[in-house]
């Protein structure tokens, strides 16, 4: 009897180590999920959630993300919540705003429809489906022209290229079917006087003859030194446009940055022997100052200088100034879409 009573509390013992050993499994299993439940909250999980999903999109992210992961990240993303990431459910970033699992693809398409600066006039201006210019009018002045050769470099004549951007402009504009009406002060080689302060007078009356919005005067760049590069704009003074001037000049100067040109701004200079009648001076350049005397937003592009060796590329083939003369285009479609939204 004795030996037996030994024997059943030897059993009770065996029975209660093994019960103590279950319990503590099952006390065990609900930390080990609660330390996944706070770390995402903290948003070191949701790291480790971003980084698998990455991994499935593109190695070049991945590879970016992995060197953000702490120790706390590794070993979630290869627990249970890294399973939820590879769903595609919303996740949290560390802003706290949702990450969710898109296509790559759906995203280059949603860029695509909008243009650098923001304005929509990429594909949705190609397509044609941006508000009507119609009643808005546009005059190109390619500069020079005639006996007036410009800027001369490498047996290339300014007065030329700076016709071809002009019909390069007008092209792609019409192209769009956007309702602009275009007109252009020369459409060869040809001028309105061999009196130069004449000329560039009667080009600047053209724009109140045909009701121009804006007057974009086309021209290249040249010293005598060969070292000075990039596009600038010149602008007027006067108060009544130098706004429109300055916003026209930079659409156009964003567009030829995406080229590649350097950007050296818009310039605006004063007359040395020209004042109005208060002794202010006035512009300095006569294309500006002819165009703000009659309202109108008068500006000259000059693209690039044709000696140097960094700009030579943008000028240097067909395609090359059809690239110049679609950025011209591009920005000037901006202006006139942003003058609408107004």
């Amino acid at each position: 009897m004795k030996n037996k009573k030994w024997i059943f509390a030897g059993l009770i013992t065996v029975l209660a180590c093994v019960c103590m050993a279950c319990g503590k499994v099952q006390t065990q299993l609900p930390a080990n999920i609660g330390e996944h439940t706070v770390t995402s909250t903290t948003g070191e999980d949701s790291a480790g959630q971003s980084m698998n999903n990455a991994n499935n999109d593109s190695d070049e992210e991945s590879a970016d993300d992995v060197t953000a992961v702490t120790d706390t990240d590794t070993e979630t993303a290869t627990g249970s919540d890294s399973d939820t990431a590879n769903t595609g459910e919303a996740t949290e970033n560390e802003d706290g705003t949702a990450n969710t699992d898109q296509n790559p693809d759906e995203e280059n398409n949603t860029a695509q429809n909008t243009s650098p600066d923001g304005t929509g006039t990429g594909e949705d201006a190609e397509n044609g489906s941006e508000a009507s210019l119609e009643g808005k009018v546009l005059l190109l002045d390619p500069g020079h022209g005639g006996i007036f050769a410009g800027a001369v470099y490498d047996g290339r004549q300014e007065k030329d290229l700076v016709l071809q951007i002009a019909y390069g402009i007008k092209d792609y504009i019409e192209a769009q079917n956007t309702g602009l009406q275009i007109y252009m002060t020369r459409e060869d080689d040809t001028i309105f006087s061999n009196d130069v302060a004449e000329d560039l007078q009667l080009r600047c009356q053209m724009a109140e003859e045909v009701g121009a919005d804006v007057f974009v005067s086309l021209h290249l760049n040249a010293t005598e030194s060969h070292e000075n590069s990039g596009a600038m704009v010149l602008i007027s003074k006067n108060a009544a446009v130098t706004n429109a001037c300055s916003l026209l000049g930079n659409d156009i100067l964003d567009e030829l940055e995406l080229l590649g040109i350097k950007i050296r701004g818009t310039v605006m200079k004063d007359s040395n022997d020209t004042f109005d009648e208060n002794g202010v001076a006035v512009d300095y350049y006569a294309i500006n100052r002819h165009c703000a005397a009659l309202g109108v937003p008068g500006i000259i592009v000059e693209h690039c200088f044709m000696d140097n060796t960094a700009d030579i590329p943008f000028i240097e083939n067909d395609d090359a100034i059809k690239a110049l003369a679609e950025a011209d285009a591009k920005g000037i479609l901006a202006y006139f879409y942003s003058t609408i939204e107004q």
